[in-house]
């Protein structure tokens, strides 16, 4: 009989730092503002990046992942990494961004279908999404959230 192999197995390490005070996120103005400091400033206009905001029961930032960088029309976010960070970190909720390099605010069919899969994955696991923005070249942003499209 052939010996049947175990199965993978992923090393998760979380080392919060518990030194710094942590930025809470209060409206998605205040989540716009932490998400757009930490994206990479020269490639927001010429192609797609989906980054997670994790956050605690209290709505404090406890980290900031970069998910995927595409192209210049789209870019993909695997539900499975996305889970994979937000579990791993302990969240309690995410907030899910992307940026448009075309400057139009409005979310693509594909955008809405993603995040409500996101939604009911987060949901299921008992770790929320609670907003997804969209940022603009031009220093704007969408958010699902105030839109009452989440």
């Amino acid at each position: 009989m052939e010996k049947i192999l175990g199965v993978g197995e992923i090393t998760v390490r979380y080392c919060p730092d518990l030194t710094r005070p942590r930025i809470r996120i209060v409206s998605s103005v205040s989540a716009y503002e932490v998400i757009s400091t930490h994206w990479v400033k020269d490639a927001i206009a010429h192609r797609e990046d989906f980054c997670i905001l994790c956050l605690n029961r209290a709505n404090e930032v406890i980290g900031y992942y970069r998910v995927s960088q595409g192209g210049v029309s789209g870019t993909v976010a695997d539900p499975k990494i996305i889970f994979q960070v937000a579990l791993g970190c302990h969240a309690s909720g995410i907030i899910l961004a992307h940026n448009h390099p075309s400057c139009n605010l409005q979310p693509s069919q594909a955008d809405k279908d993603l995040t409500y899969k996101l939604k009911q994955v987060g949901k299921f696991l008992d770790c929320p999404v609670l907003d997804h923005i969209i940022l603009t070249p031009d220093q704007r942003y969408f958010s699902f959230a105030d839109e009452g499209i989440l």
